[in-house]
C-alpha cells in the first residue's frame, strides 16, 4: 500500500491544482455573462408592465426605473387603486413644481393605463414649505378608468408639454388639489386655464 502514497499524493496534487485554474465563480459569472444578465427575471427594463399585478416587486421596480422622480407605490388590489408618491422636495416656485407634476404624472398615466388591473390611479407630492411646514399632499390629482381612457394622449401631450398647457392635466382629472402657497405662484396664463370646479377643498 504504501508504494501507492507518491501516486495518490500526486492524483491529489493534480485535483486541487485543476479546481484552482478552472472552477469559476458562479456570482462572477452572473455579473460578467451578458447572456445571464439580459436573461434575469428581477430586471425592471424586461418587464411588461401591462400582464403583471402592480403589487409585485417587479412592477415597483419598473416603475421607478423608468420614472426616477417616483419614490414609492402603493396599490390597492381590492378597489384597483394605484398610488403613485413622489420624493418629495423643498418649496422653490410653484409654477414650476406643478408644471414638473403634470409632465410626470401624464407620462405616468399613458404608460400604466393599459394595465386591467388599474382602475384609478392617484398621484400626489410631498413639499416642505419655507415657514417649516410639511404639506404631505401639496399636489394631488385623482384619475378613474373612465376618465384616463378617455384621453387623446398625443393631443393632451402636445397642449401640456409644447403649448405649455399644463394646468389642463389638473383640469382633466376627476379631482385635484394644490396647496395655495403654490397657487399664489402661478402666473397669469395658467391661473385663466385653471379649472376649479373638481378642486378639492
Amino acid at each position: 500500500m504504501k508504494r501507492f502514497y507518491p501516486l495518490i499524493k500526486f492524483v491529489v496534487f493534480l485535483t486541487v491544482l485543476i479546481f484552482a485554474f478552472v472552477k469559476i465563480d458562479p456570482f462572477s459569472r452572473l455579473e460578467n455573462d451578458p447572456v445571464d444578465i439580459l436573461n434575469q427575471d428581477n430586471l425592471a427594463k424586461n418587464v411588461d408592465i401591462d400582464t403583471i399585478s402592480p403589487s409585485s416587486i417587479k412592477y415597483s421596480e419598473h416603475l421607478k426605473d423608468k420614472h426616477g422622480s417616483v419614490n414609492r407605490i402603493v396599490f390597492n388590489e381590492e378597489k384597483g387603486i394605484l398610488r403613485i408618491v413622489y420624493y418629495s422636495t423643498s418649496h422653490t416656485e410653484g409654477q414650476t413644481e406643478l408644471r414638473n407634476f403634470a409632465y410626470q404624472s401624464s407620462d405616468i398615466l399613458e404608460n400604466l393605463r393599459k394595465n386591467p388591473k388599474i382602475d384609478s390611479i392617484e398621484f400626489s407630492q410631498e413639499i416642505s414649505m419655507g415657514d417649516g411646514k410639511t404639506v404631505e399632499n401639496a399636489i394631488y390629482a385623482y384619475f378613474d378608468r373612465s376618465n384616463f381612457d378617455s384621453i387623446n394622449y398625443l393631443k393632451w401631450k402636445e397642449d401640456i408639454r409644447e403649448k405649455d398647457n399644463f394646468m389642463l392635466f389638473f383640469n382633466k382629472s376627476n379631482k385635484y388639489m394644490v396647496d395655495s402657497d403654490l397657487i399664489r405662484d402661478l402666473k397669469e396664463d395658467a391661473v385663466k386655464i385653471m379649472d376649479y370646479k373638481n378642486m378639492m377643498k
